[in-house]
């Protein structure tokens, strides 16, 4: 059972996998979270 189990997160300015907001992103889903997120084209 994570920390963020049936918590949803918002995520936005993932630019790349070597983002800061990507990092964020993997540790939020790890920890159990559904992810939205935005990303920048």
């Amino acid at each position: 059972m994570g920390l963020m189990d049936g918590k949803v997160a918002l995520v936005f300015g993932v630019a790349n996998k070597n983002s800061i907001a990507w990092g964020i992103t993997k540790r939020l889903r790890d920890e159990g979270a559904t992810i939205a997120l935005s990303y920048g084209d």
